[in-house]
């Protein structure tokens, strides 16, 4: 497969307790699953960058090709994967329990040793959140490979690490914190005023752009070529569990931004991606989503948000 995008980041496999009572083990998970699904709705070429323990099944790795993601950067590598038990809650609530052993997601997260020199091709990388010294070096990687890089900060990093951080931006193009993860970097924020500062202050340490990711409000995306800041929704559905929908987003929206050049509409392809995650609970709904019904989607919530916008205008 000719790589476009690789999505770099941890795989899982999770314990699941469902309000129903019924219980599912070794669930396959991870950042990088969810990164590399939400974006396979978009981009055709989509490569996984991590690293998988022996006792990750050949049913769930043949899951992921199916789903036409490549798995050459997927290499078999010694030690214990990251394992949780994930219990969710009838009233939307959800708890997890970390079950590996300590320095399980260090010694499991990819370095830029890594990379397959098929991946070192491609177009745009997307670095879910690992730990803040790999993802320094793979963005270093990928930077000098010419691709467009894209990170997702490591919440534990985001309190104790903000230089770590602030060095590593010096080779990303775009920064996708969330909300809390901004707040972790730089104090409180509160209004709308103090995103946006927070947004100009990341993208002064290197990135051209910046999207900060809000949960239920969607997110703000900023363009410093521009000084130009987009508020853009969530999509209405209901939703079942949130959990990885920050990576789709980011998956979905860097191969947006390989489709379209264009941040705006790039972050829209994620918006749409998140709305799948969230719409079952683990991974099943971004397996069975298919490209034709996201582009439906995104034509009706494009169609929904210009409706807004010339309202807006009107009023």
């Amino acid at each position: 497969m000719n790589c476009e995008l690789v999505v770099a980041g941890n795989l899982s496999l999770d314990d699941v307790s469902l309000p129903d009572g019924s219980r599912q083990k070794n669930v396959i998970g991870g950042d990088a699953l969810y990164g590399a699904l939400g974006a396979r709705l978009w981009c055709p070429g989509v490569g996984m960058l991590s690293r998988r323990a022996g006792d990750f099944s050949p049913e769930s790795l043949q899951r992921c090709r199916e789903a036409g993601i490549d798995l050459a950067g997927v290499p078999l590598f010694p030690g214990a994967s990251l394992h949780s038990l994930a219990v969710y809650q009838a009233d939307g609530g959800r708890q997890f329990t970390e079950l590996s052993p300590p320095g399980t997601r260090e010694a499991m997260s990819p370095r830029a040793e890594d990379i397959p020199p098929a991946y070192r091709r491609c177009r745009a990388a997307f670095l879910s959140a690992l730990p803040i010294d790999n993802q320094r070096e793979l963005a270093e990687a990928f930077h000098r490979a010419e691709a467009l890089v894209l990170l997702d900060p490591y919440e534990g990093d985001a309190s104790g690490r903000r230089e770590a951080v602030r060095d590593a931006l010096r080779w990303v193009d775009v920064f996708l914190p969330s909300e809390e993860e901004a707040v972790r970097l730089l104090g409180p924020l509160e209004g709308e005023r103090d995103f946006e500062g927070a947004a100009r202050t990341f993208a002064s340490w290197g990135p051209g752009a910046v999207v900060i990711k809000r949960g239920a409000e969607g997110c703000l995306l900023y363009e410093r070529a521009e000084d130009r800041f987009v508020r853009l929704p969530c999509r209405p559905t209901r939703a079942v569990d949130t959990t990885g929908a920050g990576d789709t987003f980011g998956g979905g929206l860097a191969a947006g931004l390989l489709r379209t050049g264009k941040l705006v509409e790039a972050a829209c392809c994620g918006t749409i991606s998140a709305s799948y995650a969230v719409e079952s609970f683990g991974p099943q709904g971004l397996f069975e989503a298919e490209g034709s019904a996201a582009e439906g989607r995104l034509e009706a919530y494009l169609k929904e948000k210009r409706s807004g916008e010339d309202s807006g205008n009107r009023n």
